[in-house]
């Protein structure tokens, strides 16, 4: 599982049923079938529970190694005491032959049923609720069913797996009886054979919840996110913290994080004050991993809560909030300050960033995302279950690109979004904090594929203009280019030296309104220092000069200039991205170099900064009055340059050298980068 960069095209195969609405047996036809399996009659208010998760455990599990439905009782006090007897889960008991298996337990509620009297004047159950039906539970029976759960998971001593555990426990909450004043609980079981826990996946404490998020779907949270190094990270409707464990691999990377160098915070929602902080702390210490710097039991609606999360990491906004809003029953934990609490959470947190944002005291910095599984059940759509237009404009947010989909069964999906801050919704405040990021770009797999394919076009493209056209025309039009191009590139690299090594005054900032549109230059003026202007200046002047004298010294300067900004200005997502752009490059240079005289024609014929230039002799050939020249090409620096960075930044990467704002003046060690750099001497001399 990568790290860091993006998961793109991700299939999620992995399934958690949160409802099943297949057909239900009348009563009256399962009553045989009920006493064979169960052993003792069910009154008939109570079989539609215990069928439907019947049913459930063998359209789910048809080859499962066991199978096991028993009715419990009419508590959950008795479900914490008679579950393991009825269950046989002697063998996940410490010391037991499965104890190493992982495990998992879901609750599942039941309306009421709808009663009606038939022609004979007997009741029945003619619209009785289905498996999952999304009712609303009282918050007390709910965190009672957590508490002795959580009991139970102490008994067992098992370890979950939020993917596929070994051993699913089903507690069905049914219908209400006649005879008693709670519902009936039906315990079912199925052993499975999956995996062993996963290393990433949360271990010391159960699963409570209708759609655990397993590591596959955390990592995919964090990677959509771009999460990066230092990043703060925030969950506010935290269960298993799995999305913060994720983000732990990716944006933490000091011994014990400060507010300064980035970390998680989780509010706690999903179980409702029975947080167990020293289990999840437990989670990330036994994985050498940065514990969330706050875990806050608490309702992310209320704006003391998002107070707390804020003062976590020093009263600043957060790089990104990854997050799998409740939905089920679990939607019951919420209550948020709207009036409108039926809203759903995830609307209701975009409501909540809008009075944030009024104050001044934005949730999300600027730049940062807001990634959430957002679920869609079966007939409706996407754009039917997103965050209403309003919420999303007075949080200032708007959909990036197109969902993921992760089925979960037959009728229901849940869908990844990605929300960015509007650009036409932004301050001008927020206009300048953003133009202070640096600017670059990141090689994909897509870009890398394609680029020698553009080269080759392009170097082809020159080939038949020399061949087909006069040489002088080509060459002037394109040493126009090259000068404009140059002026700009020359700029950008003297600026920040003359910066950095001339008096004081050259850093006097300038602002200058311009009347762009805004779909060009933003509401923002221009910025830029007094160290820009004087290197615009020298930059015309040096441009003219080697437009007329096209000298070696001056094309190299040029040359040098392009290879620094194009490294600076891309890089390299990740290794794979560099080695498929290595293997592009090999065939392109095998067909264009060695295969052809292409490449070799255009750089002697084409007199402009796209080579490097040595001279052979400082004595001119008798013949011409030229000095022999040896030439290197622009790409044989530039890809190497790419790779030379990308190392650097892993060495920056592992001595913890803050990402941003980046200290370009911080003392680490480099073995990687200088081991890289030497060889790419060796190599060149001995080539």
């Amino acid at each position: 599982m990568p790290m860091n960069g993006y998961l793109d095209g991700i299939q999620f195969d992995f399934r958690d049923a949160l409802t099943y609405q297949g057909p239900i047996y009348h009563p009256d036809t399962v009553q045989n079938q009920e006493e064979e399996i169960i052993g003792e009659p069910i009154p008939a208010s109570q079989v539609a529970a215990y069928e439907s998760g019947m049913q459930y455990l063998t359209v789910n599990f048809p080859s499962s190694a066991d199978i096991y439905t028993r009715q419990i009782g009419n508590s959950y006090e008795e479900l914490a005491v008679k579950a393991m007897d009825y269950g046989s889960f002697n063998d996940i008991m410490e010391g037991g032959s499965n104890q190493d298996a992982t495990w998992s337990i879901r609750l599942r509620r039941y309306g009421p049923e709808d009663e009606s009297v038939n022609q004979d004047g007997k009741k029945r159950v003619t619209k009785q609720a289905r498996y999952g039906k999304n009712v609303r539970s009282p918050l007390t029976d709910e965190r009672n069913a957590i508490f002795a759960m959580k009991d139970m998971v102490e008994l067992f001593h098992g370890r979950v797996n939020l993917s596929k555990p070994d051993c699913k426990i089903y507690l069905f909450d049914g219908l209400k009886s006649a005879m008693v004043d709670d519902s009936t609980k039906c315990l079912a079981r199925a052993i499975g054979k999956g995996p062993k826990v996963s290393i990433y996946a949360p271990k010391t404490r159960i699963c409570v919840t209708t759609t655990p998020l397993c590591p596959i779907a955390a990592f995919t949270l964090c990677n959509v996110a771009q999460l990066r190094p230092h990043f703060t990270v925030l969950d506010p409707f935290a269960g298993s913290c799995a999305s913060l464990l994720a983000a732990a691999h990716i944006a933490t990377n000091s011994a014990r994080p400060t507010k300064s160098q980035g970390g998680t915070v989780s509010i706690e929602v999903a179980h409702a004050g029975l947080v167990n902080r020293d289990d999840i702390v437990r989670d990330f210490e036994t994985r050498s991993l940065d514990p969330p710097l706050d875990i806050i039991h608490g309702d992310c609606m209320l704006y003391e809560t998002r107070q707390r999360a804020r003062q976590a990491i020093s009263q600043n906004s957060f790089d990104c909030i990854v997050t799998d809003p409740p939905y089920g029953i679990r939607e019951a934990m919420t209550s948020g300050e709207d009036d409108g609490s039926s809203l759903p959470p995830l609307t209701q947190l975009f409501y909540a960033m809008g009075r944030d944002r009024a104050m001044g005291e934005p949730l999300l910095k600027v730049g940062g995302r807001l990634v959430a599984f957002i679920p869609v059940r079966k007939g409706e759509t996407l754009e039917e279950c997103l965050p209403e237009l309003q919420a999303r404009e007075e949080a200032g947010l708007v959909i990036e690109g197109e969902g993921r989909e992760q089925v979960l069964n037959d009728i229901l999906s849940r869908w990844l979004v990605s929300d960015t801050p509007s650009t036409l919704l932004k301050s001008d405040d927020d206009d300048e904090e953003e133009e202070e990021r640096p600017q670059y770009e990141t090689l994909t797999s897509k870009d890398a594929m394609q680029f020698p394919l553009l080269g080759s076009a392009s170097l082809f493209g020159l080939y038949c203009a020399f061949k087909f056209f006069d040489k002088e025309t080509v060459n002037l039009i394109i040493s126009v280019y090259f000068s404009l191009v140059g002026v700009a590139a020359l700029t950008a690299t003297l600026g920040p030296t003359l910066e950095s090594v001339g008096p004081t005054f050259l850093s006097k900032e300038i602002r200058m309104k311009h009347f762009l549109p805004e779909s060009i230059g933003g509401k923002s003026p221009w910025v830029f220092n007094v160290s820009d202007i004087f290197a615009l200046m020298a930059g015309i002047a040096f441009n003219v000069a080697y437009f007329q004298t096209k000298h070696w010294t001056m094309n190299n300067v040029l040359g040098i200039c392009f290879c620094l900004q194009g490294i600076e200005r891309f890089s390299l997502g990740t290794y794979k991205i560099g080695a498929i752009l290595l293997v592009g490059l090999f065939f392109y240079d095998i067909f264009w170099v060695f295969g052809t005289d292409v490449m070799v024609t255009v750089a002697k014929s084409l007199d402009g900064p796209i080579k490097i230039l040595f001279p052979r002799s400082l004595i001119p050939d008798a013949a011409t009055g030229k000095l022999e020249m040896s030439l290197l090409g622009l790409g044989d620096i530039v890809i190497p340059g790419f790779f030379l960075a990308l190392l650097l930044r892993f060495d920056a990467h592992n001595a913890k050298v803050d990402y941003f704002p980046t200290n370009v003046h911080a003392s680490f060690p480099k073995p990687y980068f200088h081991s890289a750099l030497v060889g790419y001497v060796l190599g060149w001399r001995l080539h």
